[in-house]
C-alpha cells in the first residue's frame, strides 16, 4: 500500500468509494477534510467519529481502511505533495 499512496491517492480512493455520485471538486474537498482529520492529534475514536460525519456511515469500509493506515496515508501524502511542489519549482526555474 505504501507505494500506492501519492499526492492524489486519497482523492482517487474517495472517488472510487462514492462512484458516480461525487464529482472531482467535491472529492478533492473531502480528501482535504479527511487528510486534516487523519493528521489531527486526537485519538482514534474521535477521528473515527469525524470521518463518519464527513464521509457518512455508508462509507464505513473506507473509514476502517483509513484508520488502519492513518499514519501511512498522512505521511506518504505529505511526502508526495512536497515532491510534487519541489518538481514544480525546479521546472519553473528551468524555464526561466
Amino acid at each position: 500500500m505504501l507505494q500506492e499512496i501519492d499526492a492524489y491517492w486519497l482523492q482517487r480512493r474517495i472517488g472510487r468509494a462514492y462512484g458516480d455520485t461525487i464529482d472531482a471538486p467535491r472529492a478533492q474537498q473531502l480528501a482535504e477534510e479527511v487528510l486534516t482529520t487523519l493528521a489531527s492529534p486526537t485519538d482514534s475514536r474521535a477521528v473515527e467519529n469525524e470521518l463518519v460525519l464527513a464521509l457518512g456511515f455508508e462509507q464505513f469500509e473506507l473509514i476502517k481502511e483509513l484508520l488502519r493506515n492513518r499514519l501511512k496515508v498522512v505521511w506518504c501524502t505529505r511526502l508526495s505533495r512536497t515532491q510534487v511542489r519541489a518538481l514544480a519549482v525546479l521546472c519553473a526555474c528551468a524555464l526561466n
